[in-house]
């Protein structure tokens, strides 16, 4: 399983978590659902809590992309 995490590009927040078995399945859900804007961004590799990686969430919604 792979999960592809979702931030806001202004706050580093994450605000979804994307779970697929593959990353085209995960990429794809992310372009379907936040492809329509320039707000957010994604990563495999979110580094919570390193200078530079995204702060954790409050209200983070867990996606399944199949």
């Amino acid at each position: 399983m792979t999960t592809l995490f979702v931030y806001n590009q202004d706050s580093m927040e994450c605000v979804a978590r994307i779970e697929g078995s593959t990353n085209a399945y995960c990429e794809s859900m992310f372009n379907d659902r936040f492809g329509c804007c320039d707000d957010f961004a994604a990563t495999y590799s979110p580094a919570f809590g390193v200078d530079g990686g995204l702060v954790a969430g409050e209200n983070v919604e867990d996606i399944d992309a199949e």
